[in-house]
C-alpha cells in the first residue's frame, strides 16, 4: 500500500523555486498581457471569435488589468529604488540607520498608489462618478482613522524616527521609564527591545518619539560608568587617588583608552566622596566590570590599611582636639597585611617598618632594570606597576602587574642576585624600600628570622617555578639539602656578617 505524505519529500525538493528575475519581471509581464488584450479587443480582432458582448467584457477586464499592472509596476520600481538607496546608506561609514523605515515608506506609497488606481478605474474605465465614492470613502476614512488613530500615530512616528535615525538594530537604549534593552527589531508600528534579563519589551513608535530616551551605544559603542567610594577626611587625597586609580587599571574589562580617572564628587558628613570613572566596551559589560572594580578598590584600600567611611556623629563633652589630615602612613599596619611578611613576629614587623623608606614615583618611571645589581626590596603601598623581561630574541615581554600589597626585589635583597625583571610604574606609586643595610641589624637581633625568611621565600619560588633559572650546581645542592636550606645558605653567604654568623650559632646551640 502506497502512502502519500504532505511533508517535504523528494518530489517537493526537486521542484524548482521561482527565480528572483521572474518575480521582478512579473509586473511588467502583467502590463504587457493587459495591454495586448486591450489592443486586441479594441481593434475588433476578438469579436468574430468570442462575440460582441464577450469582446466588450474582455476589453473592460483588460483595461482594469492594465491599470492594476501599471500600479504594480510603478510600486515595484519605486520599491527597488528605495531599497537600493537604503542599502547604500547603510553601508556608508558611520551612518546609523533605522532599519525597516525603507519598507515602511514603500508600503505607504503602495497604499496611496493603489487607492489612486482604484479611483482611476472607477472614474475612467467604468465611467462612474467618483464624487459619491469620495464622500463615502471620506466618511469611512474618518471612522477608521478615529478607530486606529493610535496606529496612525505610530506609523508617522516611525517615519520621523527613520528620518532622524537616532538608533540602529543592536543598539542599547534606556527609556524614560528606566527600562533598558537592546533593539532587536524596528518596524512600522513599534520597536522591540530585549532587556539584560532576557525579557522582550515592545515600545510603540509614538511613545518612543514623544519621550526622552538615551542611546548608550552612540556615537561610540563604549561608554562611561561611575562608582563612588567615601573615605574619611583624615585620608589625604594624594594617597587615596593612586589607590583607587590602580584598582580601575587592574580590573579586567576596564578600557585603557579613554583612561580611567578619579574625581571628587562632594564632601559630606561621612567624608570625601571619590568617584571612580571608567569606560567599558559594551553595555552588558558594565555589570561584572563595575562589580569587580569595587571589589578591587576595597581590597587595595584594605591592603593600605584604609576603610570606607560610614555615617557618624560626634558628641563632645569637652573641647575637641585639633583635627588634621593624617599624612603619615601606618607602616606596621601596612606590613602586617603583606603576605610575605604577615608570618613574622609583630616586633620584627615594627623594626622593618622603622627601617623602611617611603618612596614615591610618577607614572612611566623605571624603578628597577633587568640585570642590574640590587640589594633592596620594594613593597607596593599604592598604585600599580608592570614587570617585563626580555625573551631569547631580545624582545620585551610583559610578565605581570604588581598591585598594592605585593613585593618585588626580595631575591636581590636576600641573596644579592641581579634583578630578574624591569619594573615600571603604570600610575603614581608609593613604595616602601628596605635595603641590605637596614635588614642586617634586624638579622643580628633576630637570627631566627633568616631561617623563617628562607622558608617563606623557598615556598614562593617553588610555587612560581622560578627555580628553573638556577644553575645545575645549585639544582644539585637543592636536591641534597632542600630548597629552604639552600635559600638560608644563600642569605648567609650574601650578608656574611660575623655577628650574624655568631648569632645564628648561638641560636642553634640554645635550640640544641
Amino acid at each position: 500500500m502506497t502512502t502519500a505524505s504532505l511533508g517535504p519529500g523528494r518530489a517537493a525538493t526537486d521542484m524548482p523555486a521561482p527565480s528572483t528575475a521572474a518575480i521582478r519581471l512579473s509586473p511588467l509581464a502583467a502590463v504587457l498581457v493587459g495591454a495586448a488584450l486591450w489592443l486586441l479587443a479594441r481593434s475588433g480582432t476578438l469579436r468574430p471569435i468570442i462575440g460582441e458582448g464577450a469582446s466588450g467584457i474582455v476589453e473592460l477586464i483588460a483595461q482594469i488589468a492594465l491599470w492594476l499592472g501599471m500600479a504594480w509596476l510603478i510600486k515595484r520600481s519605486f520599491s527597488l529604488a528605495v531599497l537600493r538607496y537604503s542599502a547604500q546608506r547603510r553601508r556608508a561609514a558611520g551612518l546609523r540607520v533605522f532599519e525597516g523605515g525603507a519598507k515602511l515608506l514603500v508600503d505607504l506609497f503602495g497604499v496611496v498608489l493603489f487607492l489612486g488606481t482604484l479611483f482611476g478605474i472607477v472614474g475612467i474605465v467604468l465611467d462612474q462618478p467618483i464624487g459619491g465614492l469620495l464622500a463615502t470613502s471620506g466618511l469611512f476614512a474618518a471612522i477608521i482613522g478615529f478607530a486606529i488613530h493610535g496606529m496612525i500615530a505610530d506609523v508617522f512616528a516611525g517615519i520621523a524616527l527613520h528620518v532622524e535615525r537616532p538608533f540602529a538594530i543592536g543598539d542599547w537604549i534606556e527609556l524614560a521609564s528606566g527600562i533598558a534593552g537592546k533593539i532587536t527589531e524596528a518596524n512600522w508600528r513599534a520597536v522591540r527591545l530585549l532587556t539584560i534579563e532576557g525579557r522582550a519589551v515592545i515600545v510603540p513608535n509614538s511613545a518612543l518619539a514623544n519621550s526622552q530616551f538615551i542611546n548608550v551605544t552612540a556615537p561610540e559603542r563604549y561608554f562611561r560608568l561611575k562608582r563612588t567610594i567615601c573615605l574619611d577626611y583624615s585620608v589625604p587625597g594624594e594617597r587615596a587617588v593612586p589607590i583607587l586609580h590602580a584598582a580601575m587599571m587592574a580590573t579586567e574589562g576596564v578600557r585603557k583608552d579613554p583612561a580611567p580617572i578619579v574625581l571628587i564628587d562632594e564632601c559630606d558628613d561621612r567624608g570625601v566622596v571619590y568617584s571612580l570613572n571608567f569606560w567599558v566596551s559594551d553595555y552588558p559589560d558594565q555589570f561584572p566590570v563595575s562589580r569587580q572594580v569595587v571589589i578591587t578598590a576595597l581590597r587595595f584600600l584594605d591592603q593600605a590599611g584604609l576603610a570606607p567611611a560610614y555615617p557618624k556623629r560626634d558628641i563632645s563633652l569637652f573641647e575637641p582636639a585639633h583635627r588634621q589630615i593624617v599624612r603619615h602612613i601606618d607602616l606596621p599596619c601596612v606590613l602586617s597585611r603583606i603576605p610575605l611578611l604577615s608570618r613574622l613576629d609583630p616586633a620584627v614587623q615594627r623594626e622593618l617598618a622603622e627601617a623602611g623608606r617611603l618612596r614615591e614615583f610618577l607614572p612611566e618611571t623605571v624603578v628597577v632594570s633587568e640585570g642590574d645589581a640590587g640589594d633592596s626590596l620594594y613593597i607596593v603601598v599604592a598604585g600599580m606597576l608592570e614587570a617585563s623581561c626580555k625573551d631569547g630574541n631580545g624582545a620585551t615581554r610583559l610578565i605581570g602587574r604588581l598591585h598594592p600589597g605585593e613585593v618585588f626585589g626580595e631575591m636581590s635583597l636576600l641573596t644579592g642576585a641581579p634583578r630578574s625583571a624591569t619594573v615600571v610604574t603604570a600610575s603614581p606609586v608609593t613604595l616602601v624600600e628596605i635595603g641590605k643595610d637596614h635588614l642586617e641589624p634586624i638579622f643580628c637581633s633576630h637570627p631566627a628570622l633568616i631561617t623563617q625568611l628562607a622558608e617563606i621565600e623557598a615556598a614562593r619560588l617553588l610555587s612560581n617555578r622560578d627555580a628553573a633559572r638556577l644553575s645545575p650546581a645549585e639544582h644539585a645542592e637543592i636536591e641534597e639539602v632542600g630548597f629552604a636550606s639552600f635559600m638560608r645558605r644563600k642569605i648567609l653567604s650574601f650578608f656574611g656578617h660575623p655577628i650574624i654568623s655568631s648569632a645564628v650559632s648561638t641560636s642553634r646551640a640554645l635550640a640544641a
